[in-house]
C-alpha cells in the first residue's frame, strides 16, 4: 500500500493510500454556527417582544358584563323615581379599577336628591354633598381619558348623548368616595346617562 507524505505546520504526516485530507474550513464554520446562533436569538427576542406587547394590550382591556342600576343602586328600585332602566354594563381592570355606564329615565330631581345623599365609606378624599355642574368639555376629558376601543365600543349606548343638541345637556360630577358620577341630563329626551368609576389606589 503506498504512503503519501503531506507536511502540516511544520510536521510530515504520513497517509495511507487511498485516503484523502479535507480541508476542513474551521473558521467559515465558526462564523456560520455564530450567525446561526445570533439569529435565532434575534428572533426569540423579537418573539417574547411581541409577546410582552401583546400581554400588555389585553391587560388594559376590561372584563366587561351587563349590569343592572338596580343591582347597584338597590334603593333605586321606587315607584316614586320613575325610573326605567333602559342599559348598563360594568367594566372590571386587573388593577381593581372600575367603572360602571347606565342609561336610564326618571324623576331627575328625585334622581340628583339620591345620588347627593350617597353616604360615603372613607373620607380621604371630600366628597360633595350635591351634584357639581360641569361643561361638555371638561366632562368628555373626564369619561374618557385612557379609554380603550373595546370599551367605547361596549358602552356606545352611554355616548349617545352626543347625537343629541348640547343645548339640551345638562353635565354634572359628583364625589361620592370611593367612586365619582359622571351624570348627563338629556332635558328634552327625559334620559339619564350616567358613569361610574372607583378611585385607583
Amino acid at each position: 500500500m503506498q504512503r503519501k507524505e503531506k507536511n502540516f505546520k511544520g510536521k510530515t504526516l504520513t497517509i495511507p493510500s487511498g485516503m484523502r485530507l479535507f480541508h476542513f474550513p474551521f473558521f467559515s464554520f465558526w462564523k456560520l454556527f455564530f450567525y446561526v446562533v445570533m439569529g435565532v436569538f434575534l428572533i426569540s427576542c423579537n418573539e417574547i417582544k411581541n409577546t410582552k406587547n401583546k400581554l400588555v394590550e389585553e391587560l388594559k382591556e376590561p372584563i366587561i358584563a351587563d349590569c343592572f342600576l338596580f343591582d347597584k343602586f338597590p334603593e333605586l328600585k321606587n315607584d316614586e323615581l320613575k325610573i326605567n332602566e333602559i342599559k348598563g354594563i360594568k367594566c372590571e381592570y386587573v388593577s381593581s379599577f372600575y367603572k360602571y355606564y347606565f342609561k336610564y329615565s326618571g324623576d331627575r330631581e328625585l334622581i340628583q336628591k339620591y345620588i347627593s345623599n350617597i353616604q360615603c365609606r372613607y373620607a380621604e378624599i371630600t366628597p360633595d354633598t350635591m351634584l357639581i355642574k360641569s361643561d361638555f368639555a371638561r366632562f368628555e376629558q373626564e369619561t374618557q381619558n385612557g379609554i380603550t376601543e373595546y370599551e367605547v365600543e361596549k358602552a356606545s349606548f352611554f355616548f349617545e348623548y352626543k347625537q343629541t343638541d348640547i343645548k339640551e345637556l345638562e353635565f354634572y360630577t359628583c364625589t361620592k368616595t370611593p367612586e365619582k358620577h359622571f351624570i348627563v341630563f338629556d332635558v328634552k329626551n327625559n334620559l339619564i346617562y350616567q358613569m361610574i368609576k372607583n378611585f385607583r389606589e
